[in-house]
C-alpha cells in the first residue's frame, strides 16, 4: 500500500469518526465543558480504533505477510539454484576428472600396447611424447633413452625451445643421477622445487617453460632415461599428474627393456640359426605326432625336400621312413618315452625325394 492512500484511508476514518462524534454529541445537547470533551474524546477513540484496525493496519500487516512470505520463498528458491548449481559444478568437475583419468589410462594402455606390439622403439617414444603433451596438456615432452647411442623423442608447442639436449647423462652430475636411479623425481611449479641439481631449474627456464617434471625411467638393471614435461603457464602438479607420470615412466621403461631383451634375442636367434644351418647334419624340433615346428637348412641336401616344406606340413617325417623300419622305429619311441629318458639314438632309412633310400643316424633330446 503506497503511503499517500494509507494517509488518505487515515485521514478519512478519522474525519469520518469525528464529523459522527459530533453529530452524536449534538443529539444528545450536552453543553460544552470538560463532560462533552473528554466524551468526545473516548467515542473518537472507541469508533477510530477498529475502524483503523479493518481498513488500515490490516490490510499494511497482511501486505507485508505477503511481502515477507515472497521474500523468503525468493530466498528459499535462490538457496536452492545456489545449491543445485553448486551440484552442477561438482558433477561437472566429477565428470572432468573422470575424463581426464579415462584419457589418462587411455593413454597408458596405447603405451603398453606398443610394448607388446612394436618393436621399434624410436615410434613409441615418438608417439608417447606427442599423447602426452595432448592428453595432460603440455608445452612440451621430452623423453631420453640412455644407451649407445642414446634415443631420443621430444614433441614441444611453437615458440618453446627444445630441452632434449640437456638431458644428456653428460649435463647432470654424479649425485643427481643417483637421486634418479633411486626414483626421485625433480619439480618446480612456481609452488615448490624440488631439485636434485642447479641446471634444472634453468633448463626449464631456458625454454620458456614455468613449470616442469622430471622422471626418472627406471627398471631393475637400473636408471635407463629421463621423462621431461614442462608448461610455460604456471600450475601446481597435482598428485594425480604425478602419479600418471610415473605411470607412464614405468611404461616406458619397460619398452626399453622390452626392446633390447627383444634385440638381444633377435640378434642370438640369428646366431643359433647361422650354426643349425651350418652343422654338416640336420638340426630340428619334432613333436609326437611327426609335424615338426623348426627345420634347418641342411635338410634339403640330406632328403632333397626344403625346410618350407616339412614346416607347412607337405611333407611329413613319418612318410619318408622305410617301410620296414618304420615300426621298430615306433617302438623305440615308445621305450624311450615310457623309461623317461632323455636321449634317444636311433639308425634308420629315409628316403630322399630322388627316390632312393639314405640311412640316417638320429640322436634326439627328449623334452618331457
Amino acid at each position: 500500500m503506497r503511503r499517500r492512500e494509507l494517509f488518505v484511508r487515515i485521514l478519512a476514518v478519522v474525519a469520518g469518526v469525528e464529523v459522527a462524534v459530533m453529530v452524536l454529541l449534538g443529539f444528545l445537547g450536552l453543553p460544552e465543558g470538560p463532560v462533552k470533551n473528554l466524551l468526545d474524546a473516548a467515542i473518537l477513540s472507541a469508533l477510530s480504533a477498529p475502524l483503523l484496525y479493518l481498513s488500515v493496519v490490516r490490510p499494511v500487516t497482511r501486505r507485508l505477510s505477503e511481502r515477507a512470505g515472497l521474500a523468503k520463498k525468493n530466498l528459499e528458491q535462490e538457496f536452492a539454484l545456489k545449491a543445485y548449481a553448486e551440484k552442477l559444478e561438482r558433477k561437472e568437475a566429477a565428470e572432468k576428472q573422470a575424463r581426464v583419468q579415462s584419457q589418462r589410462l587411455e593413454l597408458l594402455g596405447r603405451v603398453h600396447a606398443a610394448i607388446l606390439g612394436e618393436s621399434d622403439i624410436d615410434t613409441v617414444l615418438s608417439d608417447a611424447a606427442r599423447d602426452i603433451c595432448r592428453v595432460l596438456s603440455l608445452s612440451c615432452c621430452a623423453i631420453r633413452i640412455f644407451g649407445d647411442p642414446d634415443k631420443t623423442a621430444e614433441h614441444c608447442d611453437p615458440g618453446v625451445t627444445p630441452v632434449i639436449s640437456t638431458l644428456a647423462p653428460s649435463r647432470y652430475p654424479p649425485e643427481c643421477l643417483a637421486s634418479f636411479a633411486a626414483g626421485k623425481y625433480a619439480v618446480t611449479d612456481g609452488f615448490r622445487t624440488s631439485l636434485c641439481c642447479p641446471d634444472q631449474e634453468g633448463r626449464a627456464a631456458r625454454s620458456g617453460l614455468r613449470a616442469h617434471l622430471e622422471i626418472p625411467l627406471r627398471h631393475p638393471e637400473g636408471l635407463v632415461g629421463i621423462l621431461f614435461l614442462g608448461s610455460t603457464e604456471e600450475r601446481a602438479w597435482t598428485e594425480d599428474e604425478i602419479a600418471a607420470a610415473e605411470a607412464i615412466a614405468g611404461g616406458l621403461a619397460v619398452a626399453v627393456r622390452h626392446e633390447r631383451v627383444f634385440h638381444s634375442h633377435k640378434e642370438l636367434a640369428g646366431r643359433l640359426m647361422s650354426l643349425m644351418d651350418n652343422v654338416p647334419g640336420i638340426v630340428y624340433r619334432g613333436h609326437r605326432d611327426w609335424s615338426v615346428t623348426f627345420m634347418g637348412a641342411q635338410i634339403e641336401r640330406v632328403t632333397g625336400y626344403t625346410a618350407e616344406e616339412f614346416l607347412s606340413g607337405a611333407v611329413r617325417w613319418k612318410e619318408l621312413v622305410h617301410p620296414e623300419d618304420l615300426d621298430a622305429l615306433k617302438k623305440t619311441f615308445r621305450e624311450a618315452v615310457r623309461g623317461k629318458e632323455k636321449v634317444l639314438r636311433s639308425r634308420y632309412r629315409a628316403r630322399h625325394r630322388d627316390g632312393t633310400y639314405r640311412t640316417l643316424a638320429d640322436r634326439r633330446q627328449i623334452v618331457y
